[in-house]
């Protein structure tokens, strides 16, 4: 097995920032998993071996969620104002958000702002920003704004959601299995960390594809 490499055509203007965090997020888990493979690559790694392959789904995890969050930044507005299904998905945010605020302050924001439209997408788009979105939900939800379902950005749910818990233990259990006695650290081969490495920076890569795709059609 290997690493996957990152999509290598920048589609629209606006994706320019996102292909960069997208460039920089497989040039680090490449500089990972080459300096594991320097360290012998053996069958049995030590813990010290493993950080690099916990650190490589680290950074991809975390690749993943600035590609979306700066795509959503972006390339986000123009794909409301361009295309019919993203559009209504805006609609039904701010129909949602008026509702569940129970007040007119949203709208009287709106009303004396520059350009209410221009004020909302910006209010949606800071919604999307403010959460992580390295889960299968919250990734599904961010995409979704763009009119891009699921399917085309997951190929295999349970998979990543998988790669998102492996790493949830990583980034906030150090890896220690608290369910040993004594404690140590869960023993992680690198056939496992590649394979989630790769789950996830496929999703970072289709995401950005479809974003793509969904720019040049309504061009």
């Amino acid at each position: 097995m290997s690493l996957i490499s990152p999509a290598e055509k920048v589609p629209h203007e606006t994706m320019d920032n996102a292909h960069r965090v997208l460039l920089g997020a497989h040039s680090a888990c490449e500089a990972f998993y080459e300096a594991f493979n320097q360290a012998g690559a053996p069958d049995a790694p030590s813990d010290h071996e493993q950080d690099l392959l916990r650190a490589m789904v680290v950074f991809a995890s975390a690749g993943l969620d600035s590609v979306v969050k700066q795509l959503v930044v972006d390339s986000l507005p123009t794909v409301v104002l361009t295309t019919v299904e993203a559009r209504e998905q805006a609609r039904t945010y701010v129909e949602r958000k008026i509702k569940a605020d129970g007040s007119p302050r949203l709208l009287s924001q709106a009303l004396v702002a520059d350009s209410a439209r221009d004020h909302l997408i910006e209010l949606l788009v800071g919604d999307i920003r403010s959460g992580s979105l390295q889960s299968v939900d919250e990734l599904s939800r961010a995409t979704s704004f763009f009119a891009i379902p699921t399917a085309d950005v997951i190929d295999d749910v349970e998979a990543l959601r998988a790669a998102f818990h492996a790493r949830n233990q990583i980034s906030h259990e150090m890896d220690v299995d608290f369910a040993a006695a004594p404690s140590i650290r869960r023993q992680r081969g690198r056939d496992e960390l590649e394979r989630h490495t790769n789950t996830i920076l496929i999703a970072a890569n289709r995401a950005f594809d479809r974003v793509g795709e969904r720019l040049l059609g309504s061009a």
